[in-house]
């Protein structure tokens, strides 16, 4: 949901050799209220799924921006940078990503304990360019 990680994501995949080929529709929201809006989420969906800060959560938000942006692949990241946690269930440094495409759902769960805030950033951004692009060659396979 960080607006860094969204650009840095960007950045990378225009970079790549395979990011131009494989086009792109991106929503970044900075901040969980503003994914009802972007994503036209019911407050129950958001609350049940506790601001999807869980696996099945990144999960969910994966499909819904999935089925909402009309593309092959949801890409999800969500998680807690700090400086504050997100809760006792969710301290700084928990991160999950999410890949769902029609047929496949990945999910990876991590947290980070010595890294700052541009080195999560860095982190996520290189593991979803690799989620994507793992799954791209996984289906020409």
């Amino acid at each position: 949901l960080d607006l860094g990680i969204g650009a840095l994501f960007g950045a990378r995949m225009a970079a790549s050799s395979e990011g131009p080929a494989l086009g792109s529709v991106g929503l970044t929201a900075a901040r969980a209220d503003d994914l009802p809006r972007l994503l036209d989420l019911s407050p129950e969906l958001l609350q049940e799924h506790e601001g999807f800060l869980s696996e099945t959560g990144a999960r969910e938000l994966a499909r819904v921006a999935r089925a909402h942006t009309r593309t092959d692949l949801g890409l999800v990241l969500t998680g807690v940078l700090g400086p504050e946690s997100g809760g006792p269930n969710h301290p700084v440094g928990q991160m999950f990503l999410a890949l769902v495409s029609q047929d496949r759902e990945k999910t990876i769960e991590t947290r980070f304990v010595s890294m700052s805030r541009d080195e999560i950033r860095r982190w996520a951004a290189a593991t979803a360019l690799r989620m994507v692009l793992d799954h791209c060659r996984e289906e020409e396979g």
